[in-house]
């Protein structure tokens, strides 16, 4: 069995907003404990700038981010270094181990950030194609065959 973190902020300002005033993830958890069998979920806030909790550091073999935590964290490049930290100090040192990001390119920010990845010695695989479904869409979306997203960019809003 893996143990996995995914990195998230929920619905961006709106999550922060709910967190700060609640202790809706632990609550949510609490009441969800059921659906989960034997695994341990739990939730806690990761902030990239600042000392992780030890008994967290090294021990995920899956860090999982999506698009409104990583997409936001790449895009401003001073949060590029930390959030490489991060990841780095959060993964098993296994070979095995791995961080899933899907963040759009946002002009040269995830550039920038792969490149501060290769810097600290990870190593990364961008994929563009890995699923048929929304490969397709995006491509009717760049070409305008579907007009359900008239200023669809693909530099923006297409995760990779």
């Amino acid at each position: 069995s893996k143990k996995v973190l995914e990195l998230g902020s929920g619905y961006g300002l709106a999550g922060f907003s709910i967190a700060a005033c609640t202790d809706a993830s632990e609550h949510n958890i609490s009441i969800n404990a059921g659906h989960f069998g034997e695994r341990r979920v739990s939730a806690m806030m990761l902030h990239w700038s600042q000392e992780h909790p030890s008994e967290i550091l090294n021990t995920f073999d899956v860090i999982v981010a999506t698009h409104d935590s990583c997409s936001y964290s790449t895009f401003f490049k001073e949060f590029h270094e930390s959030l490489a930290w991060s990841v780095i100090s959060l993964l098993k040192h296994s070979e095995e181990s791995e961080a899933i990001f899907l963040s759009p390119k946002r002009g040269d920010s995830l550039e920038k950030f792969l490149q501060k990845i290769r810097e600290i010695g990870l190593h990364y695989q961008l994929i563009e194609n890995y699923d048929e479904t929304v490969w397709n869409l995006h491509q009717k979306f760049l070409k305008g065959k579907n007009n359900s997203w008239p200023n669809y960019d693909k530099d923006h809003f297409y995760p990779l």
